[in-house]
């Protein structure tokens, strides 16, 4: 039997000559995340007055305005008789969704990445709901979003990560794969985000990690200032450089 609804999460019984029973706060078929508070109200239509309103969710007695906090599929049962022994019944069926947690434990925060840095995203989700389907997932700013693992929660045992990023040519990279699609500015904070999501509509919070990155750094010398003395001729000093982004240089002496 279905009954009409006054709005989207409130159901009122019909039948005329009995009980009219309103629930609030629930709705047929809706998964909630992490808890939810459901409501009922009984008015009598049939002029004898209400003798009983009984609640029961999954078959234990219920108080309206009550927390719901357990995890999993709850049936709202709701029961309404006068003193003409009339008897109205509604019943609601929802769920209840506990959101995964997220734990990153690298990077470190503020980190200055140079050419050839690498960028290692490591962490674990869970979530404690068995069966739900978790997965964390990453962007750098405003990026794309990318997965870093799934998996299938037990309830208690955390989803591992690991993604090792290098940074070279002024992006990040996975491999081959540019991970941002564009160069990443010099001497302004980027961040990488990580969070996790459930198959069930759940998310966790996000974590963010702040970074910045050099584009150029100056050629490395492998020698240094020294006072050669005095000499006859044109002395002869042999040294060498490296360029640490493997740029053209030149050398210069004075």
């Amino acid at each position: 039997m279905c009954f009409p609804t006054n709005n989207a999460n409130q159901l009122v019984s019909p039948v005329a000559g009995r009980s009219i029973i309103t629930i609030a706060g629930v709705a047929n078929g809706v998964a909630y995340q992490n808890s939810v508070a459901a409501t009922f109200l009984a008015t009598d239509a049939g002029g004898s007055a209400l003798s009983s309103v009984i609640a029961t969710l999954n078959g234990v007695a219920y108080t309206s305005g009550t927390a719901i906090t357990t995890s999993g599929n709850k049936t709202l049962v709701v029961k309404a008789i006068d003193n003409a022994g009339n008897e109205s019944r509604q019943t609601v069926n929802f769920n209840i969704n506990k959101t995964p947690t997220i734990n990153l434990t690298s990077p470190a925060d503020n980190q200055t990445l140079t050419e050839g840095s690498p960028y290692k995203v490591e962490g674990s989700g869970a979530d404690p709901d068995v069966g739900n389907v978790v997965t964390a997932k990453y962007k750098i700013n405003n990026g794309r979003i990318r997965a870093l693992q799934s998996g299938v929660s037990n309830g208690s045992t955390p989803i591992s990560f690991l993604l090792n990023l290098t940074y070279k040519n002024k992006r990040l990279w996975d491999g081959e794969s540019d991970v941002y699609g564009s160069d990443l500015a010099e001497n302004v904070d980027h961040s990488l985000t990580v969070w996790a999501e459930d198959d069930q509509g759940g998310g966790s919070g996000e974590v963010t990690r702040k970074f910045r990155v050099v584009w150029n750094r100056p050629p490395v010398i492998d020698s240094e200032n020294k006072d050669l003395g005095s000499f006859m001729q044109p002395p002869v000093v042999n040294y060498s450089a490296t360029d640490p982004e493997g740029n053209t240089f030149t050398f210069s002496e004075y």
